[in-house]
């Protein structure tokens, strides 16, 4: 699998380890560019490779865990 979308981001985001049995291995870039819903990020995949500017803009994005 190369892609999965949401229908609308929730305010407490969390990147699983997989998603529909596929391992999590990348957000893409500008995957969440400019998206002002996202308040919390939790980042529970190991080894994930983040792109470019993948959380740029996200203005209530105030706490992540990894």
């Amino acid at each position: 699998m190369t892609g999965y979308a949401l229908e609308e981001t929730p305010k407490h985001l969390v990147i699983p380890h997989e998603v529909l049995g596929y391992p999590v291995s990348r957000i893409a870039d500008n995957a969440f560019l400019g998206d002002t819903n996202i308040q919390t990020l939790v980042i529970e995949a190991e080894g994930i490779a983040v792109g470019s500017q993948a959380f740029r803009g996200c203005t209530n994005l105030t706490e992540v865990y990894i």
